[in-house]
């Protein structure tokens, strides 16, 4: 697996290196900030151009206890490699690594490796914008989590408000996961800083 993880990257660093051009006048740090408000907890998968990055997250968790309901955080740390390859202005292609380790005694510690297509500001309209991405990815979680699953997703914004609604489905295509996951969507607003 260790040597998969490191032909990935240097592939995804040999080509972006090889695509990059020397731009003085660019800015070198670019942070972006969006936050999601998800109705089923499914998140979106990242992509982005060819990055290291730091993830931090945590998911919620509700237990019921004799008269009173607790919700309990459960924080993850990762580390992720992206490479992005633009195949025109508003379509590309992403190939995503992740390591993601749970911080909390019992959450999960595993692999996380993504193929994306994405097609971006797709005009409906004047005012309009319509933006589709299909994912395929693997994952491979301590306690024998893994499986395949694909997730489409298709998102609208109006060009002159900073946020989208957007749906989401994720559909298990091999798992050993128990029980299966079968087919979940999701449906959310999401907002760009």
């Amino acid at each position: 697996m260790k040597l998969l993880v490191y032909l990935v990257f240097l592939f995804i660093f040999t080509i972006s290196w090889s695509q990059d051009k020397a731009d003085s006048s660019r800015n070198k740090l670019d942070a972006i900030g969006t936050i999601s408000l998800n109705s089923n907890g499914i998140a979106y998968i990242p992509a982005f151009e060819l990055k290291a990055g730091v993830v931090i997250s945590a998911f919620f968790s509700e237990y019921e206890a004799p008269n009173e309901v607790i919700w309990q955080a459960q924080r993850y740390f990762a580390i992720e490699f992206t490479g992005l390859y633009k195949v025109a202005p508003n379509s590309s292609l992403s190939l995503t690594y992740l390591h993601d380790r749970g911080q909390e005694p019992g959450t999960l510690i595993g692999h996380y490796i993504n193929l994306g297509v994405d097609k971006s500001e797709i005009a409906i309209g004047k005012k309009g914008l319509l933006s589709t991405a299909l994912q395929l990815f693997y994952l491979n979680y301590s306690g024998n989590n893994d499986g395949i699953f694909i997730s489409p997703k298709i998102s609208f914004s109006v060009r002159t408000i900073p946020s989208s609604i957007y749906f989401q489905a994720i559909q298990a295509l091999d798992s050993n996961i128990t029980p299966f996951p079968g087919f979940k969507w999701n449906l959310g607003l999401s907002y760009t800083l």
